[in-house]
């Protein structure tokens, strides 16, 4: 399974983040083919796709991770698209990351919500469902059916999430996630309990690097 990893190298965010991955993939996704596209740490050996940020503008953020991935389908026939931000802490089947997972409605009033709000309403023009896939799980794509979504906008400003455009414009058969529960932590114990969790708030990674340090503190293939 051909596994993409959008990556910005950021002054902020410590350098295991991304080791915790790439540790956490080769221990638990054992047939992954890992494609790191954009910055290249020193440290990182194994398959990378050079390809330099977008310059400052609006909703960079978005055009610049599209960006990347329509490099990456150009170069693969498909592929999971796996934030830097994401630790599978337990083995999971392949075909459970191809299956789409999608959450109640939640916009808020933010640029990722107007963003969201604007997929949406492109949708409901299009005939299309609106299911809000913006759960922050790794999102399996086919190649061309990804880099049809052009036509209608995608990688261009004003900025459509690739998510919730691509998954509701293909009809694809979805699973209620309780996001909530499935990236819960005991807060008491430390104990991680689903099989997926991820770093999306400034701060979060201190109160988990604790438990990826004792889950995987050996070196993977992927580091010098």
């Amino acid at each position: 399974m051909n596994v993409v990893i959008t990556y910005i190298a950021s002054e902020v965010d410590s350098p295991m983040e991304l080791k915790y991955v790439l540790r956490s993939l080769a221990k638990n996704l054992l047939d992954a083919f890992v494609y790191l596209i954009g910055d290249k740490p020193l440290w990182y050996q194994g398959n990378h796709i050079p390809h330099t940020r977008l310059p400052l503008g609006e909703e960079r953020n978005y055009l610049d991770a599209q960006a990347k991935l329509k490099e990456a389908a150009k170069l693969l026939p498909d592929f999971v698209w796996w934030m830097d931000d994401q630790f599978l802490v337990k083995p999971i089947e392949e075909e459970w990351l191809k299956v789409p997972r999608n959450q109640p409605l939640f916009v808020r009033e933010t640029e990722y919500g107007k963003v969201k709000k604007r997929t949406l309403d492109k949708l409901k023009q299009l005939g299309k469902t609106q299911l809000d896939y913006g759960t922050h799980l790794p999102f399996y794509f086919e190649s061309q059916k990804l880099l049809a979504l052009e036509s209608l906008g995608w990688g261009k400003r004003p900025a459509l999430l690739t998510d919730c455009l691509y998954y509701n414009y293909y009809d694809c058969k979805p699973t209620m996630s309780d996001t909530q529960a499935l990236f819960r932590i005991k807060r008491n114990t430390g104990a991680i309990q689903p099989a997926i969790i991820w770093n999306t708030q400034a701060g979060m990674f201190n109160k988990i690097e604790f438990a990826l340090a004792k889950m995987f503190p050996e070196k993977s293939r992927y580091e010098g």
